[in-house]
């Protein structure tokens, strides 16, 4: 099929988001499915933030960060592209079963390392190592399932629900883990981030069953098939493009924000408040992006987003380059909310379009090609962190983000060509 998205495709009225956002939460185990996700998923993201802030709080360095997010990257990258293969032949319920078991039992041995005050920076990023090994089969396999759970006229619907998931657990927890970790101890974020995988494997255990969507052919096979649709169709390799620059050379801001909270002289409370203005503007963006493709064609909606993100991003930059300490710091609180805006708007649209597309025999495969672009954050981090052994932070990510611009440039005219 050549994935060309116009007018007169039977999906585009699907993209214009006529089912409402919430829509599939209609579908009872669909419901399920999101409020166990919404447990783990905040897990991780309590759990993010309690790695980091240890690994800077010991090392006060952003290149051990770049580490950090270099064990966080690596083995996840690793793993997604078999894990797809891995998604696509076997129960995805029980896989996610088996990995949130994993996950819960490393977690609780990291609480037991920091409640001996037996850890370090190195054991902190050999501990994501490990768990970033697990998340490269777990996210084609979270992506790969849900579908299943929903009709397809609320797709876009689910697409949202599920970064609402990602984005919105960024608004409170940060903040929330900000505020144990500085009256508490880290100790805290890492058993309840715990908790939240255990909350999942309860729900996934009263999920139907799955099959596997593909005969037992070579596994390699299979991985080279997901591989062929994506450069065939090439709508479908310009957003990968676009969602892996913008990730690896502007999103990694998200990484380094506890040496951004760190120039603008404030602690780990700052710091999260600065990732709870993250999670708002997330929010806040992938309710609305919706709304956007009513007025606009898609293609533009989804380029808009990506230049919107960098420019924000830029603006974070200079102000923490200009107004050092207290008083650039709602400023900058100002800038990462509508940096994280215009990155959900981004980030709804294209995967909206992968996922209404993609085949379900070749979902699992083509979504953990997509996982790739999380795990180029923390690469994009380390990228900067060695930068800042020549210039300031501020400037390294300047740099980083006039790279993406070059590629937006390259790629972005072509996807509004492609679209139409």
């Amino acid at each position: 099929m050549e994935c060309v998205v116009t007018d007169h495709e039977p999906a585009s009225d699907l993209l214009l988001g006529n089912s409402g956002t919430w829509s599939a939460l209609r579908y009872r185990d669909y419901r399920r499915y999101w409020l166990g996700s919404l447990a783990s998923v905040g897990g991780a993201q309590a759990l993010t933030i309690a790695q980091g802030w240890v690994v800077y709080d010991l090392t006060e360095s952003a290149l051990m960060l770049g580490y950090l997010g270099l064990a966080t990257a690596i083995p996840s990258i690793l793993m997604t592209l078999p894990g797809g293969v891995i998604a696509d032949r076997y129960s995805r319920r029980r896989i996610l079963i088996v990995i949130c078991l994993l996950v819960t039992t490393l977690l609780l041995m990291l609480t037991w390392l920091d409640v001996s005050d037996q850890l370090s920076a190195w054991v902190v990023i050999g501990f994501a190592a490990v768990i970033s090994l697990m998340t490269g089969v777990e996210w084609p396999t979270r992506q790969s399932l849900y579908p299943q759970f929903i009709d397809r006229s609320s797709m876009v619907s689910a697409v949202a629900l599920n970064s609402i998931i990602w984005q919105g657990t960024r608004m409170p927890l940060p903040a929330l883990a900000g505020i144990v970790i500085a009256f508490g101890d880290t100790w805290m974020v890492f058993l309840g981030a715990a908790l939240g995988y255990v909350a999942m494997v309860v729900v996934l255990i009263r999920l139907p069953a799955d099959q596997q969507m593909v005969d037992r052919s070579a596994p390699l096979k299979e991985f080279f098939e997901g591989v062929s649709f994506i450069f065939r169709e090439h709508l479908f390799l310009y957003y990968f493009i676009l969602s892996y620059a913008l990730m690896l050379l502007v999103v990694s801001h998200h990484q380094l924000m506890p040496a951004f909270a760190d120039m603008l002289g404030s602690d780990e409370r700052g710091y999260g408040y600065l990732m709870s203005a993250t999670g708002v503007g997330s929010v806040l963006g992938t309710l609305l992006a919706p709304t956007a493709r009513r007025y606009l064609p898609i293609a533009w909606v989804t380029i808009g987003g990506a230049v919107g993100t960098a420019m924000f991003v830029l603006v974070l930059c200079l102000v923490t380059r200009i107004l050092p300490g207290s008083s650039g710091f709602l400023p900058a609180m100002t800038t990462v909310f509508f940096a994280a805006f215009m990155h959900s708007v981004f980030l709804i649209n294209a995967l909206s379009v992968l996922q209404l597309w993609v085949p379900d025999t070749l979902r699992g495969r083509v979504m953990g090609l997509h996982g790739i672009t999380w795990n180029l954050m923390p690469l994009g981090a380390l990228l900067v962190g060695y930068l800042t052994g020549w210039v300031i932070l501020p400037d390294a990510m300047m740099i980083s983000i006039f790279a993406f611009l070059f590629i937006l440039i390259l790629v972005g005219s072509r996807v509004v060509k492609q679209a139409h």
